[in-house]
């Protein structure tokens, strides 16, 4: 085993696995004595891996997309990890080598760090981590991510039907649908006793490719009880599907599964079933992983990761959802991710657009004005400058990012902006204004840092105990933000600026001008322009009359 860690130099990080028993890294280093070739040969191998062979779980799908680098090369020539967590197993000559990578905030085998935010970002509940029975260190993470991909791939193709395929029965009875097979019936009925021996065809749910994936949950329900109980309350359909197999097949015994895995190695290419291909895939890498299924000759390498970067941000809606209704706050503030918003539309094609994609958006619940957007960054460079004592925002690999908020923030008339990262020592409050030149421009972005550091005695309910306390502190300086955000909205209305803007969008809707163009026109929010029209009666009444 060779352990790595996300977002990390890789030499440093395997430089502790050269004295052990790893037949890989072992081999690479007796073959060359220059150290900087030895960590581009290792570099190159675990980089060097097929997309179609990696499962990730990510946003939408469990398919890894482009761009997919595990390791990056820097421009001093130094490699380092990028934001994949999970395991990868290096099949060759028929040794194993499995290089397991792990968050840096993680400080064992047990990855309660990890499991935390998986449990959380993907809406879990938090005793699921006690319902991991075996506990294997790497293998216990692993049972959960393969798990839960499982789960995930499974609910998303079974709400467009289950796989079905065309297969062939051969009877001999008195009920003939199929064609008579002439020679069979000879040899099986020589006296007439009103048996017919004839094939049918029949397109059904009983086949190789289901019993193989049935094989597979119910090997993970074996080895993980507890979870997959779990995963069935969070994802019905998957449920429903293991039921309505169960009452048609039974799982495969060892020796079958092998003989499955092999007769299902081809690719699923019906577009109607496409999302079963997913499953496919998984299904032989749960059993190849359990040492059900034999590995393919010759050198290969597969796994199954976890983007961290989409984790965080799912972990982040999580944060702020509960919050929410923990506080009573859900009359007031409402929050959306993921939400796409248009850019640079060609004037004279509606359909050439680029678009932007938030992560999170505070609303307010009775107007929807836009209160607060928060951009979520797991990479280390945030990580850095949240647990700097130094201030000032630096290094390229930050300089897109804050690119991306202040574009956010111009397209959606809001101003206040956040970066949510991890952070290291004591919390600081961090804030950046965007014109500091001029007084009255009030743009600001907040760093909303969650501390992740100084858990290594912290395990089980101590360690979410001490995680739900510092998401509790997060939430109060994004409260912080929110009252900014309204005392400017205020401000606004004394200023008469606001008041101002109201008048012109109300003459300019009584002229029958839509609240999106007026809201363009006047550089001010759509839904507060809408709103200002449905609370005009003259308007309305003009509406009406038309």
């Amino acid at each position: 085993m060779i352990y790595l860690k996300d977002y990390s130099k890789l030499e440093e990080c395997i430089s502790e696995e050269i004295n052990k028993e790893s037949s890989l890294l072992q081999s690479i280093y007796k073959e060359t004595g220059d150290s900087e070739e030895r960590v581009d040969r290792f570099a190159k191998l675990i980089d060097g891996v097929s997309q179609s062979d990696i499962l990730v779980l990510g946003e939408n799908d469990c398919a890894a997309k482009e761009p997919f680098k595990i390791v990056t090369q820097g421009n001093k020539g130094e490699y380092w990890t990028q934001q994949y967590i999970g395991l990868l197993q290096i099949t060759s000559d028929g040794k194993k080598e499995e290089v397991f990578i792990r968050s840096r905030f993680d400080v064992n085998e047990s990855c309660e760090f990890s499991k935390y935010i998986l449990n959380k970002a993907l809406g879990l509940k938090a005793n699921i981590l006690q319902k991991v029975e075996p506990s294997v260190g790497r293998g216990e993470i692993l049972d959960l991510i393969l798990a839960i991909i499982f789960a995930m791939q499974i609910a998303r193709a079974y709400r467009k039907g289950i796989y079905r395929r065309y297969r062939t029965y051969e009877n001999n009875d008195s009920k003939l649908k199929g064609r008579i097979n002439v020679a069979r019936h000879i040899r099986l009925n020589p006296i007439f006793n009103g048996n017919i021996a004839y094939s049918s065809r029949e397109y059904t749910a009983d086949n190789d490719m289901n019993r193989m994936i049935l094989t597979a949950y119910t090997s993970l329900q074996k080895r993980q009880p507890g979870l997959m109980r779990e995963l069935g309350k969070k994802y019905t359909p998957v449920k429903d599907f293991i039921s309505q197999l169960k009452n048609i097949m039974q799982p495969a015994s060892r020796q079958e599964a092998r003989k499955l895995v092999q007769k299902e190695r081809k690719k699923i290419t019906h577009a109607v079933y496409s999302d079963w291909e997913s499953v496919r895939k998984t299904a032989i890498l749960i059993l190849k992983y359990m040492g059900i299924a034999p590995e393919d000759d010759g050198t290969n390498i597969n796994g199954v990761l976890i983007d961290m970067n989409l984790i965080w941000e799912k972990y982040l809606v999580q944060i702020v959802k509960e919050q929410l209704a923990e506080r009573n706050l859900n009359e007031k503030y409402k929050c959306k991710s993921k939400e796409i918003f248009k850019i640079f539309e060609e004037q004279h094609n509606k359909n050439d657009y680029r678009k932007i994609v938030t992560d999170l958006i505070i609303y307010d619940s009775k107007d929807f004005q836009k209160k607060l957007i928060i951009d979520a960054k797991y990479k280390n460079g945030w990580e850095k400058i949240a647990s700097s004592d130094k201030n000032r925002i630096s290094g390229d690999e930050v300089r897109d990012d804050c690119f991306q908020i202040m574009s956010y923030m111009y397209r959606l008339q809001c101003s206040r902006g956040g970066i949510f990262c991890p952070q290291t020592g004591e919390a600081r409050n961090k804030k950046y204004d965007i014109f500091p030149d001029d007084s009255n421009k009030k743009e600001a972005v907040t760093l909303f840092s969650l501390r992740v550091d100084e858990l290594k005695d912290s395990q089980g309910r101590k360690f979410e105990s001490v995680m739900k306390e510092r998401e509790e502190e997060l939430f109060d300086r994004i409260l912080e933000g929110l009252d900014e955000m309204e005392q400017i909205y205020n401000e606004g209305l004394e200023n008469g600026e606001l008041k101002k803007a109201k008048e012109v969008a109300l003459s300019m809707a009584e002229d029958g001008m839509k609240a999106e163009k007026i809201a363009r026109y006047l550089k001010v929010d759509a839904i507060m322009v809408q709103k200002w029209i449905n609370e005009s009666s003259s308007v309305t009444q003009k509406a009406m009359m038309s």
